[in-house]
């Protein structure tokens, strides 16, 4: 199933080309790829004309656990990294922002 997104912005191609794409682009999701849970410390890296996000996952000491460990260790292990062009972040901040504004109080404080 395709989800479809109308926007402009700029779309960077495998070779560093940065091409200019506005309107309707086609969005699908063939292999299915699955979703990466990340609870734990994460990290930006500007780096150039890139952005660097690395996003990790808050779990107990996998090796602890199998030594049947009563208390093991919790540590944050890397789930995913991705590279994105400058533009691209800054867009995503942009989303992120106007998403998650919440207009007075949050739910549950008084």
């Amino acid at each position: 199933m395709a989800d479809n997104f109308t926007f402009s912005s700029v779309v960077e191609k495998p070779k560093m080309e940065t091409i200019v794409a506005q309107g309707h682009i086609e969005v699908s999701d063939p292999n299915n790829v699955t979703e990466i849970y990340a609870n734990g410390p994460f990290n930006v890296m500007n780096s150039g004309p890139f952005v660097e996000l690395t996003f990790t996952t808050v779990r107990p000491d996998i090796s602890e656990i199998f030594a049947r460990s009563q208390n093991p260790a919790i540590k944050a292990t890397v789930a995913a990294r991705i590279l994105m062009p400058l533009s691209v972040a800054q867009n995503l901040a942009r989303t992120l922002a106007q998403g998650l504004a919440v207009s007075g109080p949050a739910a549950g404080n008084a």
